[in-house]
């Protein structure tokens, strides 16, 4: 995080690139799944869920005095 703002791999170029970048290592990454030997499940099997308010996360940038802002870090894809 520069200057206290969330920025995407791409930022130097674009929000697009940030988005393009982010995408193409989600495809690659599940490409290498699906195309490689999948173990087989054996056994129990468990699961976890949580809901998660990812929104509401706020902190005081350096250029405010006194405000807080809030920012989705999920967005930023890191």
């Amino acid at each position: 995080m520069a200057n206290g703002y969330p920025r995407g791999p791409g930022f130097r170029i674009s929000d697009f690139e940030s988005n393009r970048i982010i995408a193409q290592l989600q495809v690659d990454g599940a490409r290498s799944l699906m195309n490689g030997e999948l173990p087989l499940v054996t056994g129990a099997v468990r699961s976890a869920h949580a809901y998660l308010n990812m929104y509401v996360n706020y902190y005081r940038p350096p250029t405010y005095r006194s405000s807080y802002v809030s920012k989705f870090t999920a967005s930023i894809g890191h």
